[in-house]
C-alpha cells in the first residue's frame, strides 16, 4: 500500500505533539522482522533542547519523525519510510530522522539504502552516524 504525502499530512494534522523535554523511545525490533531478532537495539532517548524546539521547521520535522515512529510500531513500513523522508525533507539536519530511516532499512533488509543513509548522516552528525554503522555491521555479522 502506497501512502501519499497528502495522507501523511492529513494524519499529521490530527496528530498532537507532546511538549515534554525528553521523550523516551523504546525500539523493540523483535516484532519487525525475522532478521532483526538477532540484533536487538538498546533504548534511545530524544532530547529536545529549548532553543531548537521553537523553530517551525524543526518542530514540523519532529512531528513527521513522531508520525514515522507511530507507523513503524503499527508495522506500516512504507508509511513510516515516507514520514521519515518527509521529516528529512523539512529539515535536512534532523540526524534522528536519518538514523531512524537507516534503522528501518536495516530492519527491512535493505542494506544498500541503509549504507546510503549512513553516508548522509556522517555529514550531519558523525557520532549518531557511528551508531547506525555499528547496527549495519551487527546485522551483517549476524546474517552470515
Amino acid at each position: 500500500m502506497r501512502i501519499t504525502f497528502l495522507a501523511i499530512f492529513c494524519t499529521l494534522a490530527a496528530f498532537t505533539h507532546g511538549s515534554a523535554q525528553v521523550v523516551r523511545k523504546a525500539t523493540d525490533k523483535s516484532a519487525e522482522s525475522k532478521a532483526s531478532k538477532s540484533t536487538p537495539r538498546r533504548e534511545r532517548y530524544r532530547v529536545r533542547t529549548p532553543d531548537t524546539s521553537k523553530i517551525p521547521t524543526v518542530t514540523e520535522s519532529d512531528r513527521f519523525l513522531d508520525l514515522g515512529e507511530r507507523f513503524r510500531k503499527e508495522g506500516k513500513w512504507n508509511a513510516a519510510e515516507a514520514a521519515y523522508k518527509e521529516s528529512i525533507n523539512v529539515w535536512s539536519g534532523n540526524a534522528e530522522a536519518l538514523l531512524e530511516l537507516g534503522f528501518l532499512y536495516i530492519d527491512r533488509n535493505r542494506l544498500p539504502e541503509a549504507q546510503g543513509v549512513y553516508n548522509k548522516l556522517r555529514s550531519v552528525n558523525s557520532s549518531v552516524a557511528a551508531e547506525l554503522l555499528a547496527d549495519i555491521k551487527r546485522y551483517k555479522s549476524a546474517s552470515r
